[in-house]
């Protein structure tokens, strides 16, 4: 009898031996109880919640009066009072400060600012002049002590713009046009924002900010307007068409259900009303949605509607399963190393601890390590991303039970947060709010083989420069080379600028600046960064531009165009719309006729070019008849060698544009009868000439100006040399002689 317990106690050590030295396989439960319960995602309200739905989030709207009474004095107690509250429920609080509630004859102007600024009164609303400066330094002084006084308080997972527009949303209406704030003024608001909060997560009602790549995005349609295949107002496709679709990888999406489909979208599913809700959300991938009908509808739980809401409340943001763990020990400290994948349709947008814990087989609990696992990083898909977590408290031989949870902050203010649950059939199964991994036996402080840990990561190139389109490989070194798993993430900052794949594969573009892409090693999570600058895709001159391959623009939309080539073709072009190219003069020469295939079925239009934002030439759009019959004007622009910015104004607009081509002109193929003996003095010159051409004849004089235009002509005896009387405004300009075989020498000349 005591040799077969021997055996039996000897077969269960291995059992457990062999078992916690392999990769153990868990069960996915999607409908795991308690997911729906899940913080820092699902429905949210700006009101007071009237039933027991359940959620993490609450929305606050402020006026600047409540917390602004000068231009260095705030009061933050009604702000204070609200988070605290959130907090003491277990929630998490979303911020907005506005100053226009979009009502007639209202506004949340401090008084201090009210006299100090031009107001329009419409029918919606009390606009002010949006680009008045003290509004704005007003408006900058208030973020900047915002962002000093919330950026590192946990208790915030949103701060929302806020501020211009109509209910703070960035835009003034049908009737407030001409006091909408500039772009310059909303690039420094925008850049105030982005200095005082970087901590946190920023949102914007409108993807058109200037540096639209690194805050997250609110639509106030949602399912109403979220998908279309072509119309580009809508949620979607107003992201990608200003290249930040992308941007749910590192900052949260959301907005407020389509007001008018709140009361009956939930009551069937599919949903019958709206759009479809699960393509939408596989598109636009939010965290967050207000439907304040929901946490105020009457309906109970148990009904349809309560578990449709409940079933899509499930599906927003992230939703994590660890699909397979081992356990190990050495010196009886445990190492857990997990495979997890993210089920959701998004990140979580925080870096939370883990915690592992075991259980005796008296059921005494012990917490017995805590660490960071860049949960954040972890995007939806079906692949296992790889952790490790090692104790730092050593436990006695024995067998346990080993436990893990992720770590709520909101623990630190309310017994009533929630902790985040795995779709894990172990879910809660030894302990609430904790994952049960398996079991292990320890026996000499040992279990198994721990792996060998990561220690450090570099990564290479430090920095380097692409154009738009091309690719680069970055080079990973792990080190000890002899780590049991190397794998690494990868992020992009910026991914419109560059974005970078699991292989650490770079693709530059589409947009041009400054990305740094951050490699993680996913055990231990050691970070190197590389920093790539992106810069344009240069246009060769001589050579074609297609108008619609601009890289920045301001008011102008393409069509498709029945000119020779067809392709497309740049229209709805006002006065004062611009489009601007990187271009690269190539040659050795500096003079170039520039030609602009146009049509209108105007008069009047009038284009002129820049470069480096100085002005190079004019031209004037004839009337072709119709937007569709083409015709080309060309004028003689100087582009120095290199690189350059080319930007064309419709100084006064009504025209197409579908290409521009720039060719050696006159001026620039000089090389061919360039006659070095040729003398102009003196320089600078005031009201005469003197040219002195060797034994070359010239018999005729231009001189004309750096946009192309002839501004003196004279037809001379066949000869070597003249005095030449002028009188034309000072300037910079060039002198053409013409030869006796039509060859054309060119000199550059300054008048005083």
């Amino acid at each position: 009898m005591k040799k077969r317990n021997v055996l039996i106690i000897l077969l269960l050590f291995l059992h457990f031996s062999i078992f916690a030295q392999n990769w153990t396989t868990l069960s996915y439960s999607p409908d795991q109880p308690g997911l729906e319960n899940n913080p820092l995602k699902g429905f949210a309200t700006l009101w007071n919640p009237s039933n027991n739905f359940p959620h993490s989030i609450q929305g606050h709207l402020f006026g600047l009066d409540d917390v602004m009474s000068g231009m260095n004095t705030f009061n933050w107690t009604v702000i204070d009072n609200a988070i605290s509250n959130d907090a003491s429920k277990g929630n998490f609080s979303y911020i907005q400060v506005n100053i226009d509630p979009a009502k007639p004859g209202i506004t949340d102007m401090p008084k201090f600012i009210i006299d100090q600024v031009d107001w329009k009164e419409t029918p919606e609303n009390l606009c002010p002049d949006w680009n008045n400066e003290i509004l704005i330094q007003a408006m900058l002084n208030l973020i900047s002590a915002y962002g000093q006084k919330y950026n590192n308080d946990s208790r915030v997972f949103l701060v929302h713009f806020g501020l211009y527009g109509m209910w703070g949303e960035w835009h003034v209406g049908e009737y407030g046009g001409d006091f909408a704030m500039s772009s310059a003024n909303q690039q420094r608001i925008s850049d105030a924002y982005l200095k005082a909060f970087p901590k946190k997560q920023l949102l914007a009602r409108y993807p058109t900010l200037p540096d639209n790549e690194v805050v997250g995005y609110s639509d106030g349609l949602f399912f109403g307007q979220s998908i279309h295949a072509d119309n580009p107002w809508f949620f979607h496709n107003t992201l990608k068409t200003n290249n930040a679709d992308q941007n749910w990888k590192l900052h949260a999406i959301g907005g407020e259900i389509d007001p008018g489909l709140q009361t009956n979208i939930w009551k069937s599913w599919p949903n019958t009303v709206g759009q479809d809700v699960t393509k939408c959300l596989d598109a636009i991938h939010p965290t967050w949605l207000f439907s304040h009908h929901v946490l105020t509808m009457s309906s109970k739980p148990g009904s349809a509607e309560w578990t449709n809401a409940i079933r899509v409340q499930k599906m927003l943001g992230y939703t994590f399963f660890i699909s397979k763990n081992k356990l190990t020990a050495a010196n009886g400290k445990v190492t857990v190393e997990l495979g997890i994948q993210n089920k959701g349709i998004a990140p979580i947008y925080a870096n939370w601890n883990v915690e592992i814990g075991i259980l005796d087989s008296n059921k005494k609990f012990q917490i017995i390590g805590k660490t960071k696992c860049n949960l954040d990083i972890i995007l939806p898909g079906q692949k296992d991303d790889y952790r490790a977590i090692s104790a730092t408290d050593s436990i006695n031989d024995g067998m346990y039970k080993v436990l893990l949870r992720v770590v709520n902050p909101m623990e630190g203010y309310s017994s009533n947060a929630q902790p985040l649950r795995f779709a894990n059939e172990s879910q809660d199964a030894d302990k609430i709010g904790w994952l049960t991994l398996g079991e292990m036996m320890i026996s000499n402080g040992a279990c198994g083989n721990t792996p060998i840990r990561v220690s450090r990561l570099t990564i290479s190139p430090d920095t380097i420069t692409l154009s738009v389109g091309e690719t680069l490989q970055l080079t990973s070194y792990v080190i000890p080379s002899e780590a049991s798993y190397k794998s690494i993430s990868w992020i992009s900052d910026h991914p419109a600028t560059a974005m970078v794949d699991s292989d650490g594969i770079v693709t530059a573009g589409p947009l041009m600046g400054q990305a740094k892409i951050t490699a993680v090693t996913q055990d231990g999570c050691f970070e190197s960064r590389s920093t790539i600058k992106v810069e344009p895709l240069w246009a060769n001159i001589p050579g074609k531009i297609e108008a619609e391959n601009f890289t920045k623009q301001s008011g102008i939309q393409t069509e498709n165009c029945s000119d020779v080539g067809n392709g497309l073709n740049v229209g709805w072009i006002d006065s004062g719309d611009w489009l601007q190219y990187p271009v690269n003069n190539y040659s050795d020469s500096i003079y170039f006729s520039a030609s602009f295939r146009s049509s209108s079925p105007n008069n009047g239009g009038i284009i002129t070019l820049f470069l480096d934002n100085s002005k190079i030439g004019e031209l004037s759009v004839p009337n072709t008849g119709s937007w569709q019959n083409w015709k080309s004007v060309s004028t003689i622009v100087n582009i120095g060698k290199g690189k350059h910015y080319l930007k064309v104004v419709a100084t006064s607009g009504g025209f197409n544009i579908n290409y521009m081509e720039f060719e050696l002109s006159a001026a620039s193929r000089i090389n061919q009868y360039q006659n070095n003996n040729i003398m102009v003095y003196p320089l600078p010159a005031r009201d005469h000439i003197t040219i002195k051409s060797g034994d070359w004849l010239f018999d005729k004089i231009n001189i004309v100006d750096l946009t192309g235009k002839i501004v003196f002509s004279k037809q001379v005896p066949l000869g070597t040399k003249i005095d030449l009387p002028i009188h034309i405004q000072y300037g910079i300009y060039i002198l053409q002689l013409r030869g006796r075989d039509n060859a054309i020498s060119n000199r550059l000349i300054v008048i005083e």
